[in-house]
């Protein structure tokens, strides 16, 4: 567009000069006669159209050169702002992939109700296995609690495999809590959580056992 104004201002002024320069030569008599006065006014005259015409066309092409940098300016800010998503997309994938990473190394706690024991006075009590299958953890606390009692054990790291037990009494609430605390190798603290309740059928009782949440905190 830029070209087209140049070429259009340089014909129009060419074409100009040719009309001026044949109306001087066939008025030749009249020009050399002209004082230093009438001179400056002619050229004054004669020149004035070009430079308005020049000046158009400048004003022109500023204005235009400022509606392309306008849009190159608004194909920046697009450019910029897809980036910015791009980088928002790109940490969102990131954090998810840390949560999933950081989610393979969480123990799978399996609570399980074993063969019940007596102790010396004859009273019996229900026994629980809590069994790794999943990432070794340390630092590993189990808490039990119900409306009538409270207590917690503390009991070696878990590797794959490996577990450790625990009793409540017979005469327990139906209804029982345990939480079990642990630290992940990634230095992480969780917790995983199930639920205890009492079912009873004839003259026989136990506790069926479901998990409630695992999380991370």
């Amino acid at each position: 567009m830029a070209k087209k104004l140049e070429f259009w201002g340089m014909l129009g002024t060419v074409v100009y000069l040719i009309i001026i320069t044949t109306t001087v030569v066939f008025k030749f008599d009249s020009f050399i006669k002209l004082g230093l006065n009438e001179l400056g006014d002619f050229l004054a005259g004669v020149f004035g159209p070009i430079a308005f015409l020049w000046l158009v066309l400048g004003f022109l092409q500023q204005g235009r050169e400022l509606k392309l940098s306008s849009d190159a300016l608004r194909l920046q800010a697009d450019e910029l702002r897809a980036s910015v998503e791009q980088q928002s997309h790109m940490v969102e994938a990131q954090k998810l992939s840390l949560e999933n990473h950081e989610r393979s190394l969480d123990p799978l706690l399996m609570l399980q109700s074993i063969k019940g024991t007596h102790d010396e006075d004859g009273e019996f009590y229900y026994q629980f296995k809590v069994i790794n299958k999943g990432a070794y953890c340390e630092d590993v606390v189990i808490s039990v609690s119900s409306e009538d009692f409270d207590f917690s054990l503390t009991p070696e790291p878990l590797y794959d495999d490996t577990y450790t037990t625990f009793v409540i009494s017979e005469g327990s609430s139906d209804r029982v809590s345990v939480t079990i605390t642990y630290r992940r190798v990634s230095g992480n603290t969780g917790f995983q959580r199930f639920q205890l309740n009492k079912a009873m059928y004839e003259d026989a009782s136990w506790y069926s056992i479901s998990k409630i949440r695992s999380q991370t905190v």
